[in-house]
């Protein structure tokens, strides 16, 4: 199991909430008996610069604040997120159960609370803060409720403010007053129903109503001749869907504000985030899940940075820190032998806050970080490679999807030709369907042809799979997910059911990639299967399974030829010569696969307390 890094904890009344740095909230709710994790927030990411919402991307026109309302908040800011998609229908994120029961039960106030403050102190200078605006109820909602959970929430925070910071902040709760009994969702819906086939002249009628229902208290007008320029008015509220009814309370402060320089700032618990700038990220079930997102390695997050530099500039680092260490396998030995990696690379030294920051953004993103020594990297793959052909394994893996637990992980890879006959499709599937059946998880790079087919395959049959790919995303600047963006028909299956790793965490030479892409297939599998293969002089990705295959220590099994085609003909034959086990049937392969899979157990075991895996791997 792995620890969490807790960044900060605060407590108010009977609650307590802490944020870790994969930016999941945890909470003790002192006063119902649960504990957990209440929600996943964004944190170090990109932002945009007029309302500070998550991006997807660093530079480009946010998704939110260029509305036709005109949003003048100056910073927008959510302790945690939920989705509309799920927000009627079990499972709910925790932060949105106890929203939902804020509105019944006032006590439930402690913990929103506690949640946005801990965000709030992360994210903001706190001593800016001048006033606490809550947003207004009409009286009849007030009288029916009995309370009003903006003011409760607002309350809290500043009591929040007092206690840690001995910041005392005014709650200005009669400031804006709500002079219409209207609901923002009843309005929304009239506005709909009105222009049912212009989304944006509903949006514009919307902003036009919202403007109706509240006004300005002259009598409470002094709180805003005491603010100065610089000085931040905060307003709470527990939901934020489009901000309609804040940049309305904004215009209307804005409107009355002697001093042009005070900033607003939105602060809310949750906020319906529309998955839009979630673009090309993970599934939000999964990004949101804590047991799948969660390290299981006991290293800091500076430690994993040091570990994700040291890969990133091996050559560099082989050469200038590491003594007596010519290759990553000579770390593997150290590794097996029990020596802990980020002590095999005490030498290194970073020196740069920049790539801390950056391993914050990946995990935040929810793409982990399995080192060496973590029990989630391959078995196999630790103790694969050839010094002859200069095949190593790397020092980590960049990993998204369900754990990996190799005790379990039956892992043979199933690769081929991208231009695969329909007598290959067929045996491809009869192939899965076995190995699924026996238990075995199915390895494969996710290209069109073999490897597509036999994932498809096995998560049609209830199978596992696990996709080894080239890298895991665009750029520092771009976080789109190579599986969303060139597998995306099948990546929630295989998310669900799977994982997905690479060993380069930003997109480079593709051709490079794609090539080192299937020795990290072989090296992981206990062995290499090969239903179909066209033979071709250049670009033969399937060639490379000999050279991280056969010559580094994997059997590589190729079945007979089911079709009569000259280069299907030429590529049987080029791995036969090789040295590939020939099989006529899904029978003989299980019979090859229990071989290799015997013979990989015993030698493993023979290393245990050994010097020789430089043998095992040569």
């Amino acid at each position: 199991m792995g620890v969490v890094f807790l960044k900060r904890c605060l407590s108010i009344g009977n609650v307590k909430c802490c944020l870790d740095d994969q930016g999941f909230i945890h909470y003790e709710d002192g006063w119902s008996g649960r504990s957990g994790v209440l929600c996943r927030s964004f944190m170090d990411l990109y932002k945009c610069s007029e309302c500070a919402l998550p991006q997807s991307l660093e530079f480009g026109e946010c998704e939110f604040c260029k509305s036709v309302c005109g949003v003048p908040i100056d910073r927008s800011i959510s302790a945690c997120f939920y989705y509309p998609s799920e927000s009627m229908k079990e499972p709910y994120n925790q932060i949105t159960q106890y929203v939902l029961e804020l509105k019944r039960d006032k006590r439930v106030a402690d913990l929103v609370a506690c949640a946005m403050a801990l965000y709030l102190i992360y994210d903001v200078d706190i001593h800016r803060i001048r006033l606490i605006v809550p947003v207004p109820k009409h009286e009849e909602e007030v009288r029916s409720r009995g309370f009003n959970q903006a003011v409760e929430l607002a309350q809290r925070l500043a009591g929040v403010l007092k206690r840690e910071f001995n910041h005392e902040v005014p709650v200005a709760e009669d400031l804006v007053i709500k002079i219409d009994s209207r609901k923002r969702m009843d309005i929304r819906r009239e506005c709909e129903k009105r222009y049912p086939n212009n989304p944006e002249q509903a949006l514009e009628c919307e902003c036009r109503e919202t403007e109706g229902l509240y006004t300005i208290n002259e009598d409470a007008l002094g709180v805003l001749n005491k603010l100065s320029d610089g000085d931040v008015v905060l307003i709470v509220d527990d939901v934020k869907t489009r901000g309609v009814t804040a940049s309305t309370i904004v215009k209307l402060l804005r409107s009355v504000a002697p001093n042009r320089g005070i900033r607003y700032y939105l602060l809310t618990a949750v906020r319906d985030y529309y998955q839009r700038a979630m673009g090309g990220m993970l599934p939000t079930w999964l990004w949101e899940d804590y047991e799948k997102a969660k390290l299981k390695t006991d290293y800091s997050v500076e430690e994993l940075a040091l570990i994700h530099y040291a890969w990133v500039n091996w050559d560099k680092v082989k050469g200038s820190y590491l003594s007596g260490i010519n290759t990553t396998m000579d770390i593997a030995k150290r590794v097996i032998n029990g020596y802990k990696l980020v002590n095999v690379l005490s030498r290194v030294s970073i020196n740069n806050q920049e790539v801390v920051e950056e391993v914050h953004r990946l995990l935040n993103y929810g793409i982990r970080v399995i080192p060496m020594d973590s029990p989630e990297y391959p078995t196999y793959l630790r103790v694969y490679g050839s010094r002859e052909n200069n095949v190593y394994p790397p020092l980590l893996l960049y990993h998204i999807g369900q754990p990996l637990d190799w005790s379990v992980l039956r892992p043979v890879a199933v690769v081929g030709t991208r231009e695969l006959s329909d007598s290959g499709v067929e045996l491809t599937r009869e192939i899965v369907r076995e190995l699924v059946k026996s238990g075995y998880t199915i390895i494969t790079g996710l290209a069109k042809g073999v490897d597509l087919t036999a994932a498809k395959e096995a998560l049609n049959n209830g199978g596992r799979v696990i996709g080894v790919v080239p890298y895991m995303v665009n750029a520092r600047s771009d976080y789109t997910l190579y599986l969303l963006s060139e597998r995306g028909s099948i990546a929630d299956k295989l998310l669900r059911n799977g994982a997905v790793v690479s060993e380069n965490l930003y997109k480079g030479r593709v051709e490079v990639q794609l090539a080192s892409r299937n020795r990290i297939t072989a090296g992981m599998s206990i062995a290499v299967v090969i239903p179909e293969t066209r033979y071709k002089e250049k670009g033969w990705g399937t060639a490379y399974q000999v050279k991280f295959g056969l010559r580094a220590n994997r059997r590589v099994i190729i079945f007979k030829p089911r079709v009569d085609d000259r280069k299907v003909q030429e590529g049987f034959e080029y791995f036969r010569k090789e040295g590939a086990n020939v099989v006529d049937s899904v029978g003989d392969l299980l019979s090859v696969l229990k071989l290799a899979e015997e013979e990989l157990k015993r030698r493993l075991e023979m290393l245990k307390g050994s010097d020789k895996i430089t043998d095992f791997m040569s």
